[in-house]
């Protein structure tokens, strides 16, 4: 008799309503007097012999986006997972992301914000490492696992670089001061890597500059970026951002010798308030670059790595000479009429390059930044 009664009870409560819930909320797929009267038979089952399993090869390549999820085993399909807490590693290790552009370039972190994400999406960083990941789950009945995973990262290996320098020259037409000239290279990196899967090698490179200029009609001019910015193709820019990809095998791996030139220049000349060309007195300058060598995976979906890191810099005074007279100097002068009185070009034994796990950032462009004379 009290079978039939729950039954009855039973049948009652899973008829569907003919009533419709508000626009916008959701009808309850299950009601608590159904729950208590069944026992648990639709939910999921204490005391299940379960665990959690994260999924996936445990070789894996640097630049390369991962999906890295985490399962269950067990005998219930109605159990679900309702909670995951994972634990990474920290960058440089795994990152999110990393934007570049003109304007900007920033690395993101591993976006952990959702934590019932039985998934998560990263890239492997710039390590020759092995690591783990671990994951604690939750299931709706309230029970825990934690499954660990070992992961061993391979990137692609600096093993040096070749660094060749020129000298200053002052040239015409301009006059201009310049690293090196139009025919030869003024500063060059050469690398010697290895990468264990297809991919590209480019550079990124950020610029300081600082100078001031003293005008023959005694105007003074100054630059001075104040920050680091990077050097693009843009206007004055000294090479082509990013650098092209660099020719690889016949098996799609990067041939070793991924290279980057320089040749900065500046005017010896400066403009008045008519806009008519007036020669530099004297120009003090300084040079600073911070040249990174990068790398991306050919897969589909990746995200540039940074490989190597080098720095160089230079600087200069230069003054125009008097002229023949030696009663005043000579505006708009041939190159001839100038001279490099103090500094030089960069030192090849205090410019290097080094491996690294710091990705390149920057929220301007060099070439935002002008002489202003006043």
């Amino acid at each position: 008799m009290l079978r039939r009664i729950l039954e009855e009870v039973l049948g009652r409560l899973r008829r569907p309503s003919r009533s419709r819930a508000p626009r916008g909320l959701k009808m309850s797929h299950r009601s608590f007097n159904v729950e208590r009267l069944e026992s648990r038979i639709d939910a999921c089952a204490l005391g299940l012999d379960w665990a959690a399993v994260l999924l996936g090869p445990s070789e894996v390549y640097a630049s390369e986006y991962w999906a890295q999820s985490v399962g269950i085993t067990h005998p219930d399909p109605a159990c679900t997972i309702v909670a995951v807490e994972w634990t990474i590693p920290p960058r440089p290790y795994l990152f999110g992301g990393y934007i570049h552009n003109l304007t900007e370039g920033r690395v993101v972190d591993v976006d952990l914000s959702d934590p019932a994400a039985d998934e998560i999406d990263f890239y492997w960083g710039p390590v020759n490492a092995g690591i783990v990941i671990t994951a604690r789950v939750t299931l709706d009945n309230g029970e825990s696992r934690t499954a660990t995973k070992g992961f061993v990262i391979a990137e692609p290996t600096f093993n040096g670089a070749q660094i060749t320098v020129d000298t200053l020259h002052i040239l015409d037409p301009g006059p201009t001061i310049e690293l090196g000239t139009p025919g030869i290279e003024g500063f060059k990196y050469s690398a010697d890597v290895t990468a264990p899967r297809p991919g590209n090698f480019f550079f990124i490179q950020l610029v300081w500059e600082r100078g001031t200029a003293i005008q023959i009609d005694g105007t003074s001019c100054a630059i001075n970026t104040g920050d680091w910015g990077l050097d693009s193709q843009q206007d004055d820019a000294h090479y082509e951002y990013p650098q092209p990809n660099w020719p690889t095998d016949e098996n799609g791996v990067p041939i070793n010798r991924p290279t980057l030139s320089d040749n900065p220049d500046a005017d010896l000349f400066g403009h008045d308030e008519n806009g008519t060309r007036v020669s530099s007195r004297t120009t003090t300058y300084e040079f600073l670059a911070q040249t990174w060598l990068m790398f991306e995976a050919t897969d589909d979906d990746s995200a540039p790595i940074p490989v190597a890191k080098g720095t160089w810099k230079f600087n200069y005074t230069v003054e125009l000479k008097l002229n023949p007279a030696g009663t005043d100097y000579l505006p708009g002068t041939e190159a001839s009429h100038f001279q490099i009185i103090a500094g030089g070009p960069p030192n090849p034994s205090t410019a290097t390059m080094s491996p690294i796990d710091e990705w390149p950032a920057w929220n301007r462009n060099a070439r935002d930044y002008e002489w202003e004379c006043g």
